[in-house]
Parts: structure tokens; C-alpha cells; sequence
């Protein structure tokens, strides 16, 4: 492993640690050592993790992402989402559904980690105009507020969050929007492939995403679909300072895709109350 040498080399090399990690260890380099790099890299802040990337170029994160451990990323997007109390942002959403690949949908989004709330307002798409709340706190763990759009829109409905009603034009409950259920997945899928020799990562380099520069990997994983993992092959786009995955393509065994989510305008703890997640608030559809 190579040395680090002086504090400016050394926080560029943090730096790269922190961003990527692979399951492949640099040769030489032992899993002590790995241990200590990536308890040294977890314990930087956001802040600091945010100047380093803007400190280092794309040769240099390039260079150094193909060797580095995934389990770190993953634990750094944990954190990232750990530390968002309360986000808003437009969720633009695409599933397959019986076959058949649906539009994208354009979504308003706002969540709220605790008590649990989501408050989803459908901008375009097939389901424009419907509008849905979940509210650990206004309605209880298992409900969930609704609105459509038209004629069957006439009054909002309160329904099970697990019933065949509320999921109309979904293969998800509401109860798993959101950036962190999407880690949770990664995260469950990825332990076990590895263990299993199940995985294989794929580079692409950075892209442009809304305005942004992401990087974007791809983690592949068992050719047989009775191994029972979620999907084949799940495509990232990562937003290196925040620690992101701020657009995830999710492809089946035909290697089509499945479904797609991308967050965009993200602001993260803007302070959210008990009345954005109120049935009540004026300012939806769901009295």
C-alpha cells in the first residue's frame, strides 16, 4: 500500500476513500490496514468530505475508484441518509407493471424520518394530479391518505397502506419511497452477493445528471433468478460530495428495465412540521 505523505496527499487519498470502495483490496495491502483507512475516512464530516471533492480532479478520483471497497460507500450513504432529519425534492419515477414499462411519473416530494411522513403530489405523468400522505403521527403506521386525480377523485380516501387500492399503478407501498429504503436494498442484496461471490462492479465514469456531475457504477449480480436476489443488475448514479445515490435503474433477467428513481432538487433538513404531513393543511387535497 502506498504511503501517505503529507497532509495534502493525504487528504486526497481520504478523500478517494471515502468517496468508493470495492471488494477487492489493493495488492499488499492488509485487511488491518483497510480497517484503519476506513475508520479514519468514516469519521470526516459531511463538510470536509464535500471540500475534498472539490479539491480533486476527475483523473484522480477515476485512477483510484476501481480499487476501492463498496461496503465503505454504502455505510457513507447509511450516514448521509442519517443525517437528512427531513428532505424535499422532485421524484421522478418509472416502473414496469405486469409486463409493460409505465410512463415517468413526476412527483413532489416530502419526507420526514421521525414521526415517519411522505407527502407525494403527482406533477406529470399517467398519475398527474393524485396526491398521497403517510403520517405515523395524523393517521397511524398502517394508513395511508389518498387522492386521485378526475372523476375517482371526487373525495380522498384513507386507506391500508398494504391494500389493493392504494398501490394502484405501484409494485411498492408508500412506506418505501425514499432514498433510504433504496440503500437498505442495495445494502441487503450486496452482503450477501459478495459472500456468495455473487457480484461483479462495472465503472462507467462521470456523467452529467440534472445539472450535476455524478459517477456512475453498476453492480451486477446472479445470472439465475432463482438465487433470489431483487434484480439482476442495479445501475448508480452517485453524487460524490453528498454521498448519494441520487438516480437508481433497476434491471431485470431479460435486462430490461424494471424501474427507475431519480431525486432531483434535493434539500436536504429544511425543517418540515407536523403540518406538511397533515391530511388538514390547506394547501392539499386530502380534507
Amino acid at each position: 500500500m502506498e504511503m501517505l505523505k503529507g497532509p495534502r496527499y493525504q487528504r486526497r487519498i481520504l478523500g478517494l476513500l471515502i468517496l468508493f470502495s470495492t471488494a477487492v483490496q489493493p495488492q499488499g495491502t492488509t485487511a488491518r490496514e483497510e480497517g484503519d483507512i476506513d475508520a479514519q475516512v468514516l469519521a470526516l464530516s459531511r463538510e470536509e468530505r464535500q471540500k475534498l471533492v472539490e479539491e480533486m480532479d476527475k483523473e484522480e478520483l477515476e485512477t483510484y475508484l476501481g480499487r476501492l471497497r463498496e461496503s465503505t460507500l454504502i455505510a457513507l450513504c447509511k450516514r448521509a441518509c442519517g443525517e437528512m432529519k427531513d428532505y424535499t425534492a422532485i421524484l421522478y419515477k418509472q416502473e414496469r407493471l405486469r409486463g409493460r414499462l409505465q410512463g415517468v411519473e413526476k412527483i413532489q416530494l416530502k419526507f420526514r424520518d421521525s414521526p415517519r411522513g411522505i407527502y407525494m403530489k403527482w406533477l406529470d405523468g399517467p398519475w398527474e394530479g393524485r396526491e398521497a400522505l403517510y403520517s405515523e403521527q395524523a393517521l397511524g403506521p398502517s394508513k395511508v391518505r389518498l387522492r386521485e386525480r378526475g372523476a375517482l377523485g371526487v373525495l380522498p380516501v384513507t386507506l391500508g397502506v398494504d391494500g389493493r387500492l392504494s398501490g394502484r399503478g405501484t409494485n411498492h407501498k408508500i412506506t418505501e419511497t425514499g432514498l433510504c429504503h433504496l440503500i437498505q436494498m442495495i445494502e441487503k442484496d450486496h452482503i450477501r452477493a459478495v459472500a456468495e461471490s455473487d457480484y461483479q462492479r462495472i465503472n462507467h465514469g462521470f456523467v452529467e445528471l440534472g445539472g450535476r456531475t455524478v459517477y456512475k457504477m453498476e453492480s451486477v449480480l446472479s445470472e439465475d433468478p432463482s438465487d433470489g436476489y431483487y434484480c439482476y443488475r442495479v445501475v448508480h448514479y452517485i453524487d460524490l460530495a453528498r454521498a448519494l445515490d441520487l438516480r437508481v435503474e433497476i434491471y431485470g433477467w431479460d435486462n430490461q428495465l424494471m424501474e427507475a428513481f431519480q431525486y432531483d432538487q434535493l434539500k436536504a433538513n429544511q425543517g418540515l412540521t407536523d403540518r406538511d404531513f397533515s391530511p388538514k393543511n390547506p394547501a392539499y387535497r386530502l380534507r
